[in-house]
This record gives C-alpha cells, sequence and structure tokens, in this order.
C-alpha cells in the first residue's frame, strides 16, 4: 500500500508540492490498523536535491504525535549535512558512529560466513572491513555485489585479503578500484563506454536508450542482463529500467582514474551518437534551416531509432 502511493507520486507530472505530500502520508497513515506502527526508512538524503521546504514538511509530519495512527522515520545521513539542513530529530542515525547499527552490520557479516558463502580467512577479513571502514553500509552492499559475480570464491579470497589489515579499509574506493580492474578484457571496451555515457549523460538513461547507444558504436549485441555483470556492479538497473552508478561516490572515484583507451571527449562522443541518430529533417528544422524533401529520404540515421528520445531532448 505505501509503495503504491510512492509510485504515484514519482508518476505524477507535477513537481512534488508540500500539499502533496501531505496527502500521501494521511493516506499512508490512515491505511495503518490501530496500534500499528510504520517506520520510515530515509536513506540517501545526502545524495538527493530535496528542497528545504519539502524536509522540513516531511519532518513535521513524522514528528506529530498520532496514537492510533504512528509513523517514526529513521534519517540515515552524515552529520555535516544534517547539521547545515537544520535536521534535528531523535531518530537520526549517523550511519558510521552510531553502536546498534554497527552491531547489525557484524551480525549480517556473521550470517554471510555461517552459511559458507567465504572461506574462514575471508569472514575474517569482512569482518574487519565492517568493523574499521567509513560507510559501512555502502563496503557491505558492494561486497555482496561483487560476490556472486566471483568465477571462483579463490579470487575473492586474495582479494578480502588484500585489501584489509590492521587498519581495515578507510572507504569504499579500494573497493570500486577492485570492481573496476576486474571487469573481463573482452568486456572492457563495452564496460568503459556505459560508464563514460552515465557519467556524462545530461539524465538517467533507460537501458534501452543506452545499449543502442554503445551496442551501434561497436558493433555489439549486449542486452539488458549483461549490464551489470559486465561491469562488476558498478553500473545497476532499477525497476524503471534505467542504468545508474551504484553509489554517487562512485562519481568521484570514475573522474579521477586515467581513461586511457579513449581519445575522444565524452561530451562529444554523446553529441555524434545523438547526431547519427536522428534524421538529418528534423535537426534541419529545429535551427529553421532549409532542407529538400528528396535529399532527406535518401539519408537514414545510422542507429536504431530507440536513442531518439534521449536525442531529440
Amino acid at each position: 500500500r505505501v509503495m503504491g502511493h510512492v509510485m504515484d507520486v514519482e508518476s505524477a507530472p507535477v513537481q512534488l508540492s508540500r500539499g502533496t505530500l501531505r496527502s500521501v502520508f494521511q493516506a499512508i497513515k490512515h491505511n495503518l490498523k490501530e496500534e500499528e506502527t510504520l517506520i520510515l526508512v530515509l536513506d540517501g538524503l545526502d545524495d538527493v536535491q530535496m528542497g528545504h521546504d519539502l524536509l522540513q514538511e516531511l519532518l513535521t509530519l513524522t514528528s506529530q504525535d498520532d496514537k492510533k495512527h504512528r509513523v517514526k522515520i529513521l534519517i540515515s545521513s552524515r552529520r555535516e549535512f544534517a547539521t547545515e539542513r537544520g535536521i534535528a530529530t531523535p531518530f537520526q542515525i549517523d550511519v558510521d558512529a552510531q553502536a546498534s547499527i554497527v552491531e547489525d552490520i557484524k551480525d549480517y557479516a556473521d550470517s554471510i560466513v555461517s552459511k559458507s558463502l567465504v572461506s574462514y580467512d575471508a569472514g575474517i577479513a569482512i569482518r574487519k572491513i565492517t568493523e574499521k571502514s567509513k560507510g559501512r553500509f555502502l563496503c557491505m552492499r558492494l561486497l555482496l555485489l561483487i560476490l556472486p559475480h566471483e568465477l571462483a570464491s579463490a579470487d575473492v579470497n586474495k582479494w578480502l585479503l588484500s585489501i584489509t589489515d590492521d587498519e581495515g579499509i578507510n572507504g569504499p574506493f579500494t573497493i570500486y578500484n577492485y570492481m573496476y580492474h576486474s571487469i573481463a578484457e573482452h568486456h572492457h571496451q563495452f564496460a568503459l563506454h556505459l560508464l563514460r555515457w552515465v557519467l556524462h549523460a545530461a539524465r538517467p538513461m533507460y537501458s534501452w536508450e543506452l545499449l543502442d547507444a554503445v551496442n551501434s558504436e561497436l558493433g555489439t549485441n549486449y542486452l539488458d542482463t549483461d549490464v551489470e555483470k559486465v561491469t562488476r556492479g558498478l553500473l545497476t538497473m532499477n525497476t524503471t529500467r534505467t542504468v545508474n552508478l551504484v553509489h554517487l561516490s562512485l562519481r568521484d572515484y570514475l573522474m579521477g582514474i586515467e581513461w586511457s583507451s579513449f581519445s575522444q571527449d565524452p561530451q562529444e562522443m554523446i553529441a555524434r551518437a545523438c547526431l547519427g541518430a536522428l534524421n538529418p529533417t528534423f535537426i534541419l528544422q529545429s535551427l529553421n534551416q532549409p532542407w529538400s524533401d528528396d535529399y532527406a529520404m535518401d539519408i537514414t540515421p545510422k542507429q536504431a531509432r530507440s536513442l531518439g528520445i534521449y536525442a531529440k531532448t
């Protein structure tokens, strides 16, 4: 029921307003049974551009005392962000300092080890990561993304042991570095083209648009199901079929590496692909330039049409 209301908000043609937020929130509250408590977990607040008025409205709504319809909110954010935005709630979580959160993550790691998904030594290494690293949730998520893609557990064990020492790891960049350098050589060009598109595209791209552009350029035939696998989990696909970085911090890592295999500027690469996907008639019309129907009929876009909507935008 809650997800239904959320999807209604996401699909609305107009921008979310305080009134809409109140309406959705009231609908959620009144779907609750008496004495039932709903806990909303608001994660990644640091990574989204949520207006101050909407944030304050949300905090106001969740702080209202209603014994029949109890809704609590857990906000996961960095301390600096909370201070800057004036977030004051007893339910706020500091993701790297809250003792109970650390214990939960340890329990989670223990369950992975107990199911023999990794060796004993690798289990010790995972525990070091969860105990010592910054951004524990993210590091744990990335570890779980890596494990299913490994063909041999020995590779995972060797890597885990190599990146952990008495100090643990300082953050997710070590994991990103492993994921990036473990992309198979025969998938390398495809994966790097995908990453460059996602980094520099003007908006999140749907999988069919992105695959259309990259497959056309490389002469390959990759599918939706290949995106996460060949990029080693650096890219993810959500339910709306848009392709995204696994986490916003990955952008910082990718912007700092050397793209030695590419000589072309990414913006130029994207512009050329978009021009190749559009009919010349459309381009000339949009520029108020004259064109010849006879000439335009003989020219067809070099790329498939599914990139056309993105190219026009």
